[in-house]
């Protein structure tokens, strides 16, 4: 419970923290997803923002994936490996509101779209 403590500390004073910085129509910048770092499994990506003006911006991102597990039926010999890998592409508009300098809360609207490769 104590590390709970510190980890939500630490996170709720990052904007007091963070840098202001003014964006400006055609600014871009790189961004990166991870969900989740394990041996047997990854998912992320990485993507490119567009800012069309100082309160939207345009993004899309390239996500990857790879999961793989073994599946053991107690008692038996059967048993069998799954693997998986995904290729998709994130689309998207972000609406930022603007209150302040050193944080920039948004709405947004994407869609997806994967290809999926079972091995």
């Amino acid at each position: 419970m104590r590390i709970f403590i510190i980890l939500m500390i630490s996170i709720l004073s990052l904007p007091l923290w963070s840098q202001g910085v003014e964006i400006r129509d055609g600014d871009k910048a790189i961004s990166f997803t991870f969900n989740g770092l394990e041996l047997s499994s990854f998912e992320g990506g990485i993507g490119l923002k567009n800012w069309r003006s100082n309160s939207y911006a345009i993004f899309a991102i390239v996500n990857f994936k790879f999961y793989s597990s073994d599946n053991d039926i107690k008692g038996t010999d059967t048993a069998w490996e799954t693997k998986e890998s995904d290729i998709g592409l994130t689309i998207g508009l972000e609406f930022h509101r603007n209150y302040a300098k050193k944080v920039s809360p948004y709405i947004g609207i994407s869609t997806e779209s994967h290809f999926q490769h079972h091995l």
